[in-house]
């Protein structure tokens, strides 16, 4: 099913604006986010009619841990008592990357049961796959 692939296509998306926030601390802006927010509703929909109970959590957990990091940096980019710093000796900055270590991790959860979903409806019997790692390079193998 399509809504597989375009699922992990808006992942690394996420992933790869995500590395790119840390290694400068500016959060991308889409091309055209017109069409990048768009696309986003019809998978959406189309997981949820197609995917399982399961999936459907684990994207949620996702979802969340990508709107925590996001607000995260937000307010670490719009403190006013200091001059924002990507620093384990920011306060702010270590909420951001924590916030991103727990968002890959739901990523990570999450590509895990799309892969699953994936072969059991009998698509893609590749071994392994690539997953976007904090500096938007490709991070492992999976088994």
């Amino acid at each position: 099913m399509a809504v597989y692939d375009e699922a992990l296509i808006l992942i690394h998306r996420i992933a790869h604006d995500r590395g790119e926030m840390l290694r400068t601390g500016i959060l991308p802006e889409r091309r055209n986010p017109r069409t990048d927010r768009a696309d986003i509703t019809p998978v959406l929909a189309k997981l949820e009619i197609y995917g399982s109970d399961q999936l459907l959590a684990a994207h949620e957990k996702t979802f969340e841990a990508m709107r925590e990091w996001i607000n995260a940096w937000g307010i670490w980019k719009t403190q006013e008592e200091t001059n924002p710093r990507r620093s384990d000796r920011d306060p702010l900055w270590v909420i951001v990357t924590e916030g991103v270590r727990r968002a890959e991790e739901a990523d990570r959860r999450f590509v895990e049961l799309l892969r699953a979903e994936a072969r059991a409806d009998g698509h893609g019997k590749r071994k392994g796959v690539r997953f976007w790692n904090r500096t938007g390079g490709p991070t492992r193998d999976a088994q």
